[in-house]
């Protein structure tokens, strides 16, 4: 295979258009004008410690659910189709794990303790928990929720980067996390909050329709008990459509949520559109069975619009 058709194999494997909302997230929880603006290398390993352990989730994924999808008819995902080593995917993986990690630790310990545990589950999730009924959907949801909490507690809880201070701020959150988890994520302000909920809501719903989408290839592969094998095609999409909805409802919780960034025009804008967009989508998915190619074109839609509503609140921030 030519040079050209190999870096073409690897950005599919990495997943990029995947990757780059998650990463955003993470920087965007850094910073939404609530803190002064963080230092360039604190900024730099916000985005870093995502950027690398989503990348090697994907890579992990693919590696694992390679007969899984040629039994769904994948023939464009790499692995499927001969691009790619299975062996250049589990050291992708390997690879982007440690880096991700170790941006984690230098970070903050808090930071470390969320990328090593989150590095973990992704290797659980990829081995097994992801034909679970709804742990394996609710884990990827919640890898891309905590990317506001990881952020924030990025600026909040931080040590200088690197000097592992004992003593420091980070250390000291950090026992109180291990103490008392829900009392530190309560702290965190409201916006957060509601941006950590919309994400979780946004993404789970995403995922179940995902889950749907592959069940032939997940019973027939791997012996799959996820949910939508276990209720139905057509009440884990309800479900996907009443979390859609969910999503909505956060969006306007956000923009009224005491102490937020100073929403405009253009930022309240491209967060309306974004609602909508996924309005339309929970409106279908309750309303009956989708047409073919619906499920994906919703899953394009979502993102699309996930990456609208990351933009609003940029814009909302820097403008």
């Amino acid at each position: 295979m030519s040079v050209a058709g190999v870096a073409v194999a690897m950005l599919l494997i990495l997943y990029l258009p995947h990757v780059i909302p998650i990463t955003g997230g993470r920087g965007g929880g850094s910073y939404l004008g609530f803190w002064p603006w963080p230092a360039l290398e604190v900024w730099f390993l916000a985005l870093a410690v995502p950027f690398f352990i989503n990348i090697a989730s994907f890579a992990l994924n693919d590696y694992f659910d390679i007969e899984t999808d040629r039994k769904n008819g994948r023939k464009e995902r790499p692995l499927v189709s001969g691009a790619l080593s299975p062996h250049i995917a589990a050291w992708t993986a390997a690879a982007g794990y440690l880096a991700g990690i170790a941006a984690g630790w230098l970070l903050s310990p808090i930071c470390g303790v969320i990328a090593t545990l989150f590095a973990l589950l992704s290797v659980a999730y990829n081995y097994r928990l992801k034909d679970w009924p709804l742990i394996g959907n609710a884990y990827i949801a919640l890898s891309m929720a905590i990317a506001f909490p990881f952020g924030a507690g990025a600026v909040m809880f931080q040590d200088a980067p690197g000097l592992g201070n004992m003593m420091g701020a980070g250390w000291q959150m950090l026992l109180l996390l291990a103490a008392s988890p829900l009392t530190i994520f309560l702290a965190l302000p409201a916006p957060i909050l509601w941006l950590t909920a919309g994400a979780f809501f946004a993404g789970l719903s995403r995922e179940l329709i995902k889950s749907v989408q592959d069940m032939k290839g997940d019973r027939a592969a791997r012996g799959s008990k996820h949910l939508p094998i276990l209720i139905g095609a057509r009440a884990a999409l309800i479900l996907a459509g009443l979390l859609a909805a969910g999503f909505c409802a956060s969006l306007l919780w956000l923009v009224t949520a005491p102490g937020g960034p100073a929403w405009n025009i253009p930022s309240l804008g491209l967060l309306a559109v974004s609602g909508l967009a996924y309005l339309a989508n929970a409106i279908e998915l309750m309303g009956g069975v989708p047409k073919p190619g619906g499920l994906e074109r919703m899953r394009k839609t979502t993102l699309y619009a996930l990456m609208l509503a990351l933009a609003a609140v940029a814009l909302a921030v820097l403008i």
